[in-house]
């Protein structure tokens, strides 16, 4: 019993391990502050999950239907029109493989599918505009957002533009390497020390 106990434990660590993806959010402000931020969330996370995992303050309106809509990010937005946007509005926008910002064709987290709302994918970008329609934010990359480590001292790089909020610095490139090696190691140790004949 404790073996398989133990063997489940490391097959969910090594799930999770493997599950986690980095996503860069860019909101730009009408006043041109921007803040970036890089957040780590599971595989196919919505983008109200990943909003949610920001620094950000954010204020949502929810409709039984079409899920979360962006209402207010710190406090500009449509709060006063009860989160009713006329003219200007939260845009959100997609970019995948640092191509180019696409507006999204689907909502935040309303319906069941992939189809329905945005699904996490690792190294997007979502972006963020309080404008009127097509309002884009300027162009940037996954790794202005999310850092890789160099790979000849394997330090993080982390500057700083001009901006509000963090460029947050994660693990190094090969952390499932790391953690591919750490399974390996307590399984053997598992095998060799036999904890299952002490019980």
């Amino acid at each position: 019993m404790g073996k398989k106990i133990f063997l489940l434990l490391v097959l969910v660590f090594f799930m999770v391990s493997v599950e986690a993806l980095k996503v860069g959010v860019v909101v730009e402000f009408p006043n041109e502050a921007v803040f970036m931020e890089c957040v780590e969330v599971e595989r196919s996370a919505d983008a109200y999950t990943v909003l949610q995992e920001t620094n950000l303050p954010v204020t949502w309106t929810i409709h039984p239907i079409y899920g979360h809509g962006l209402c207010a990010i710190f406090d500009i937005g449509c709060l006063e029109t009860g989160c009713v946007c006329k003219s200007r509005y939260w845009n959100f926008y997609v970019m995948r493989n640092d191509l180019s910002w696409v507006r999204s064709p689907v909502g935040f987290d309303g319906g069941s599918s992939c189809r329905e709302h945005y699904c996490a994918w690792d190294g997007d970008v979502l972006g963020f505009t309080f404008d009127s329609v097509g309002g884009k934010p300027k162009e940037i990359i996954f790794e202005d957002i999310c850092p890789i480590a160099d790979a000849e001292s394997g330090d993080v790089k982390i500057d700083k533009p001009d901006i509000i909020g963090n460029v947050v610095g994660f693990p190094k490139k090969n952390a499932g390497f790391i953690s591919a090696i750490l399974i390996i190691f307590l399984l053997v140790a598992y095998f060799v020390h036999k904890p299952w004949e002490y019980i």
